[in-house]
């Protein structure tokens, strides 16, 4: 394993690499587009499959990238409607309603058909002071941990990326979107993070105030 690690960390020039925490912003290293980063899955099991995810990171986040940015961050060059950003975020809502629905998440799944969509024009307007166990996001985010483990993967030392993969933009959808490769001979249906995956490169964010009040925010046109 810590062969292994090691090697990842050469690529980018980190020295002494021996752990998976090591290996946060690996992939920050090969933006804007991606240039090089097949190197990370030569001779990987799984590793094209997951590359090619990878790659659409790259492409959805390449234009308007600017140095400072720590994190990946997705600018369209053309901005979404608000109609179909309402159909990607039901597709999205879709698949954790059905993964509610197999978690026999009563409350989730009733919240995810129930709740009221409402746009909001700047970004600072989903954010929320403070997240607790009782906010919406914590009970997804709790379910889709517990979905997410519960699968048994393709063996692969990718698997050591997890959190690299992560920290591409802090954010368990798409990280489990990048890795469902591994996991999906073993699934119950069929990838259901790429909804996700979809609204996110198009420069949608949304955050519940509420079991009833889910705001979301589509990003300006990069251009």
């Amino acid at each position: 394993m810590k062969d292994q690690i090691s090697r990842w960390g050469e690529l980018v020039g980190v020295k002494n690499a021996s752990e998976p925490s090591n290996l946060v912003g690996l992939f920050q290293d090969f933006r804007p587009d991606g240039a090089g980063v097949e190197k990370v899955f030569e001779a990987m099991p799984v590793g094209d499959e997951v590359l090619n995810r990878l790659k659409g990171i790259y492409e959805c986040t390449s234009a308007g990238f600017k140095k400072t940015d720590v994190y990946f961050i997705p600018r369209p060059l053309s901005a979404c409607s608000e109609p179909e950003a309402r159909k990607l975020i039901a597709a999205h809502f879709a698949e954790l309603r059905q993964i509610a629905l197999d978690a026999e998440e009563a409350e989730i799944s009733d919240l995810l058909d129930n709740t009221t969509l409402t746009r909001v024009p700047t970004l600072k307007e989903i954010d929320r002071q403070s997240l607790t166990d009782e906010s919406p996001e914590a009970w997804i985010y709790d379910m889709i941990t517990d979905y997410f483990w519960a699968l048994t993967p393709q063996p692969s030392p990718l698997l050591l990326l997890r959190d690299a993969l992560y920290g591409i933009a802090n954010d368990i959808f798409l990280r489990n979107f990048l890795l469902w490769p591994m996991y999906e001979k073993n699934a119950p249906h069929p990838d259901p993070f790429r909804p996700y995956f979809n609204l996110w490169c198009r420069g949608i964010s949304y955050a519940f105030h509420a079991p009833d009040d889910c705001r979301f925010f589509i990003a300006a046109a990069s251009r």
